[in-house]
């Protein structure tokens, strides 16, 4: 049975390397749209440049900061 998760937003935390790197690569693999998060820009930047057209969008954002962590606008219109 083949998994998919085309229509789906998923949004990872700490996206940048290790397991959260294979989240957003499994999920954009699915057909999810993955909005990955992490401060690592550099990293970010090469998962969005890897990853299939239009199912990644990156923002940089310390989700452990109460400022920054409640700033992550994510909304349901298609990654440009």
């Amino acid at each position: 049975m083949k998994i998919t998760f085309e229509g789906a937003t998923v949004v990872v935390t700490g996206a940048a390397r290790g397991i959260g790197r294979g989240i957003v690569e499994a999920f954009a693999s699915c057909g999810a749209r993955v909005v990955a998060t992490d401060v690592l820009a550099e990293a970010l930047s090469e998962i969005k440049a890897g990853a299939p057209p239009g199912r990644v969008e990156t923002r940089v954002v310390d989700v452990t900061d109460a400022v920054t962590g409640q700033v992550l606008p994510v909304t349901g219109s298609p990654i440009a």
